[in-house]
């Protein structure tokens, strides 16, 4: 690590702590109804969010009580998830306690974000001061709030080790994060794709790396059933039966068009929205089946493309999915520095995460939730991302052949 990023990992210790202290001294909400003509339902939680981590204290309590997760105590995470925000309660005394504890271990996991992002950057020959993009304001507001913070630096651990080469902890990592946030799964085929077709013992790797995968898969999940029984799969169920959410691009769809008032068109398109959401998958799928490899090696040549093809994966997952959850920026936004190269990108990225945190927590908690306002946010936010990912397809199009005029015969 040169002086440069050792002074960058300095300020990211010290804003942690600065953080911690500004946490820990706000108030739960702002502008709470003094009077009629507050705009606010509960407050503003511009800072803290202090629901959540009731959510989390209450989930938690299974450790302190002595009872069984997922089966006495209803817990919407995977199990890895669900032990992240419950050991505080080996520990704290009361809810503070515990807040203080589960936070402490996010600007950890922040810290650690900042530093194989910087790696990265370093790694791709990108300017390092993009770094300081993890400052936007939704991404410290949900590093603050939210245990997210965690898979993203699961998934950016995983890149990491993927372009220095060390896949088989790549192949942990990604088994790790999917017990405690599954949807990093989806980087697992174009992960495969790129392995296959650039190394040389592909063959061996991928077998072992399967093995180590779906070892780990079946122990974890066969000391979870042998413990829990089926209420082992309680969050896999809750996550995927959950609706239509405000928020997401689907919501407007779903809000203003016409067609979705039939109950069999509303079904038709969820399941055309369900592969818009995995097209890239189905895309290397249908090139391979009709093309074969070197159709696919085309457009994936190197590892910065590989690195673009799982930003794009993500970019899609999040723009159609059903559901919408700000902090999804934890995990796209990393990834996304890896691939600008122009102050247009640049100046998108910033001002997706500014729009994302007027949708929550500003709007969100204002008794405009239901209104136009929400609805215009929502389609700004889900603009720049469809943008960002047409740049990202363009970075991946294979470049038409410069043809050169033939020097005039003397």
């Amino acid at each position: 690590m040169n002086k440069q990023q050792k002074i960058i990992l300095t300020f990211f210790v010290l804003l942690a702590i600065g953080l911690y202290f500004l946490f820990v001294n706000s108030p739960s909400d702002f502008w709470h109804e003094y009077d009629s003509y507050n705009y606010f339902r509960y407050g503003a939680r511009l800072i803290k969010d202090n629901g959540e981590y009731r959510v989390y204290f209450d989930r938690a309590s299974w450790l302190e009580e002595g009872s069984l997760p997922y089966k006495d105590v209803k817990i919407e995470y995977p199990q890895l998830a669900a032990l992240y925000i419950s050991w505080p309660n080996l520990l704290a005394q009361d809810f503070d306690q515990f807040q203080k504890m589960l936070l402490i271990s996010n600007l950890v996991c922040f810290v650690l974000l900042a530093y194989f992002t910087l790696k990265l950057l370093e790694h791709f020959k990108k300017n390092p001061y993009y770094i300081w993009l993890l400052l936007l304001p939704s991404l410290i507001y949900f590093t603050l709030n939210r245990f997210d913070i965690l898979p993203a630096l699961l998934v950016q651990l995983f890149i990491y080790f993927t372009v220095k080469r060390k896949y088989q902890l790549a192949f942990l990592l990604l088994i790790v994060c999917f017990f405690v946030k599954w949807y990093a799964l989806i980087l697992l085929p174009v992960f495969l794709v790129y392995l296959y077709l650039h190394e040389q013992n592909s063959k061996q790797i991928i077998h072992r790396g399967l093995v180590l995968f779906f070892g780990i898969f079946l122990f974890i999940f066969g000391l979870s059933w042998l413990w829990l029984g089926k209420e082992i799969f309680f969050p896999y169920v809750f996550q995927l039966g959950r609706t239509v959410e405000v928020g997401s691009f689907y919501y407007l769809f779903h809000l203003y068009t016409p067609l979705l008032e039939n109950y069999f068109s509303f079904y038709l398109f969820l399941s055309l929205i369900f592969i818009a959401q995995f097209a890239p998958i189905f895309y290397l799928a249908i090139q391979y089946f009709f093309y074969g490899v070197k159709k696919i090696k085309g457009k994936i040549e190197n590892q910065h493309q590989l690195i673009t093809w799982m930003a794009i994966l993500i970019g899609f997952f999040i723009a159609f999915s059903k559901i919408y959850s700000n902090q999804w920026l934890l995990w796209l936004t990393p990834i996304l520095l890896l691939q600008i190269d122009t102050k247009k990108e640049l100046w998108l990225i910033i001002t997706m995460d500014i729009i994302n945190y007027i949708q929550f927590p500003l709007l969100y908690d204002s008794k405009l939730i239901w209104f136009w306002p929400m609805d215009l946010v929502v389609l700004i936010r889900s603009a720049i991302l469809f943008w960002l990912i047409y740049l990202l397809i363009k970075k991946i199009r294979p470049k038409p052949p410069v043809n050169f005029p033939k020097e005039a015969v003397g």
